[in-house]
């Protein structure tokens, strides 16, 4: 409706703006009864469908509101996906109805989901672990652990979540422990930045001993989210929940 868009318009809006491009109105109507019942629809606004290429409208439109254009099985011409560019705007197209639907997944994440994201580093298999005394901490425990794939290191940037077998049941496991940090890493009681591959190293962490012969360990790295689909280096919004 009018009201929405001029909301759209004044930035005021906190629902994504899509407008879509289709070869049919039966393609039109499959797209939008989809739109309609994706579980996060109440996040999005179909600011404009119609068939045929994106034009230079559909452009300026866009950018008024501040929309996508989300264009099926209709190739836009180079001189509108330049426009779109210029103005750090998304046009995207597809030939396949399900990368559609992935393209809408990935803008509502970037909108609604956290602003930044982690991702797995690496893996590493703990052996029997062992007692260490340190002068004025007490005994703790030391993880002899193995690295399976990635880079393990100390530091604030890698934290690590333990991973346990269910009752011996090496098909189902739970998380016992999120976010630990790696204080020390050891190799032929030499301290050192990170797992080497193919060696033992013994490993602390900080404030935790509850280790067992078998866990694993994941390491992950946050960083900020990249731009969406190498366009957009920010969000319209963001969602504040």
């Amino acid at each position: 409706d009018e009201e929405q868009i001029q909301r759209m318009v004044e930035g005021t809006d906190r629902q994504v703006g899509i407008i879509l491009k289709a070869a049919s109105e039966g393609q039109l109507k499959v797209l939008r009864a989809w739109l309609e019942e994706y579980a996060h629809s109440q996040s999005f606004y179909i600011a404009g469908a119609s068939v045929g290429q994106p034009t230079d409208h559909d452009v300026d439109f866009a950018k008024q509101t501040g929309s996508f254009i989300l264009s099926f099985q209709e190739p836009p011409k180079q001189a509108v996906i330049d426009r779109m560019r210029s103005a750090d705007l998304v046009l995207r197209h597809s030939e396949i109805i399900y990368r559609l639907f992935q393209d809408v997944e990935d803008i509502y994440d970037f909108h609604y989901g956290p602003r930044e994201i982690s991702t797995r580093v690496c893996r590493l298999n703990l052996g029997k672990p062992a007692p260490f005394f340190i002068k004025g901490e007490g005994t703790r425990t030391i993880g002899r652990a193995t690295l399976r794939d990635g880079v393990a290191t100390t530091g604030d940037k890698v934290s690590y979540n333990l991973l346990r077998k269910v009752g011996g049941d090496s098909s189902r496991v739970e998380v016992v422990r999120e976010g630990l940090k790696l204080r020390s890493i050891t190799v032929d009681r030499m301290t050192v930045k990170q797992v080497p591959k193919g060696q033992e190293a013994g490993i602390l962490f900080e404030d935790f001993d509850d280790l067992e012969e078998g866990d694993v360990l994941e390491g992950f790295e946050r960083s900020e989210r990249p731009p969406l689909f190498g366009i957009m280096k920010k969000p319209r919004f963001y969602h504040e929940a």
